[in-house]
């Protein structure tokens, strides 16, 4: 357990900065000042759709599966699973956001459904784990390999 948290704990990180851009983007930002909404919240889907969910993705399953070090696939494809739900609830928590900024009263149960069912939730979450998942793979081949280059020297 304490191995699966050091690894995952960058993308926990990432997450939790994803989290709080759409928050601003989605809540904050549409209650004060609806020009600077308009900007931020095309700056934020721009970073975390092109950026974030390819580029990031990838290079968090690098990171991931250095840290971790499993010689098992299917730990890859936990990890994997993992930062898929991660994403699928910021997704939910997205829909809450967005509906919060039209209401002066409690979120309900339907917000979060509504922010899962969104398109770009499911992009988000389906980029982010093939993406990551393909990160890992890169990153236990070349573990592999160096296992096997050392103990052929051996």
């Amino acid at each position: 357990m304490k191995k699966f948290i050091y690894a995952i704990t960058p993308f926990c990180i990432y997450s939790f900065f994803v989290l709080l851009f759409y928050y601003v983007a989605d809540y904050l930002a549409p209650t004060h000042n609806m020009e600077l909404a308009g900007y931020l919240f095309a700056l934020v889907y721009l970073f975390h759709a092109l950026i974030g969910v390819f580029v990031l993705g990838f290079i968090f399953g690098k990171i991931t599966q250095k840290r971790f070090a499993s010689k098992k696939l299917i730990h890859s494809l936990w990890l994997a699973v993992f930062t898929f739900v991660v994403i699928f609830i910021i997704g939910g928590l997205d829909g809450i956001f967005s509906q919060m900024q039209f209401r002066s009263h409690q979120t309900t149960i339907h917000d979060f459904i509504f922010g899962i069912s969104h398109p770009d939730t499911h992009y988000f979450a389906i980029g982010t784990f093939c993406s990551f998942f393909l990160g890992e793979l890169h990153e236990y081949f070349i573990l592999k390999k160096k296992q096997k280059e050392e103990d052929e020297i051996k």
